[in-house]
């Protein structure tokens, strides 16, 4: 964001008529803080009530940050303001967030990498943009002027919720360099609003470890993994990150629904981005159907069980193939998802 203040002088700090202009330019106690934080401090003492404006943007839809209570933007809601302030300011997030989030530290080390990274993820409905959002990560030496004359990176950041439930959140690779530029990093996924336990969570095709307990997967000793909270229905993915690659984490939640037979077409599911026809040939390729080409983006294959074996990017290719799959042989789930073009 102190990116965003030198290259377009937009503040960190945001009045809603700077956010939202022409919604309601007359809030004085509430604010914007970035491009996902609604705040709204109780700004007088004693006070029992306060009503907090939700804006309406672009469709918008928030999130009480402690409560996870979702509203529709265009409204105003009265907030409780007897709770303790210093720890529960009224705080909304709005959805399709991507909050990047350092380690805690009780000092300020401008030079220190931003390892561990987690990004607290807060999913769009797929009826809602289709799913999708996206922020930026900018990083840069953090001592000198250097990122004056460009010396900085650049990370794109993606994240969307298919028709069946399929959160894929993707970390690209990132451009530009600076001195002190990290090879790799531990990253830390928190996709909240999952609202059951997946089956599977993968790491750029395959499976992680379940762990039990996220409150082990988060500690030192685990290095990757994926854990749920089923109490605020949060999913846990815990991954080492190429900063030179991308990194693309899919939490699955719903199995295909129906088997693919040697010989048979498979009928993966319904929805506008399920395609419903793939063919074998020989050995382990799947031809797609010629409406296929140019629109596929990946196939999901699972084993009989529901479980995700892998993900595989089908971008300019005209046929699955099955060959680095653990498992050479058997009936397996297969899901191909294409554009909407």
């Amino acid at each position: 964001y102190c990116w965003q203040t030198w290259e377009n002088a937009m503040p960190l700090t945001r009045s809603m008529a700077i956010a939202y202009p022409g919604e309601n330019n007359t809030l004085k106690y509430q604010y914007m803080f970035g491009d996902w934080f609604l705040v709204a401090p109780a700004y007088q003492s004693r006070m029992t009530a306060m009503n907090v404006y939700l804006p309406r943007g672009n469709g918008d839809r928030w999130i009480d940050y402690w409560t996870q209570t979702e509203y529709a933007g265009n409204q105003t809601i009265q907030v409780d303001a007897t709770k303790n302030n210093y720890m529960y300011i009224p705080l909304f997030v709005r959805k399709g967030a991507i909050i990047p989030m350092g380690p805690q530290l009780y000092w300020i080390d401008p030079a220190r990498p931003l390892d561990t990274m987690t990004l607290d993820v807060y999913p769009k409905s797929y009826s809602q943009d289709t799913g999708k959002s996206s922020f930026t990560l900018y990083e840069d030496d953090g001592t000198t002027l250097a990122y004056q004359s460009g010396s900085h990176g650049l990370t794109p950041i993606t994240c969307a919720r298919d028709a069946n439930d399929y959160v894929t959140l993707t970390i690209g690779a990132m451009t530009g360099t600076y001195t002190g530029k990290p090879a790799s990093r531990t990253v830390i996924a928190k996709i909240n609003l999952h609202s059951k336990k997946p089956l599977s969570v993968t790491d750029n095709g395959a499976a992680l470890m379940s762990i039990a307990n996220y409150g082990d997967l988060l500690g030192a000793g685990v290095s990757t993994g994926w854990a749920y909270d089923s109490v605020k229905h949060i999913v846990y993915a815990k991954i080492q990150s190429s900063t030179s690659a991308p990194s693309v984490i899919v939490t699955s939640s719903n199995p295909p629904s129906r088997i693919m037979w040697p010989g048979y077409e498979a009928v993966p599911g319904s929805g506008a981005n399920c395609v419903s026809r793939v063919f074998k040939t020989a050995g382990s390729q799947f031809r797609l159907n010629s409406l296929l080409v140019g629109r596929a983006e990946y196939a999901l294959v699972y084993d009989a069980q529901g479980r995700l074996l892998s993900r595989i990017d089908l971008k300019g290719r005209g046929s699955v193939d099955l060959s680095g799959l653990k498992a050479a042989q058997g009936v397996f789930f297969l899901r191909i998802v294409a554009a909407n073009r």
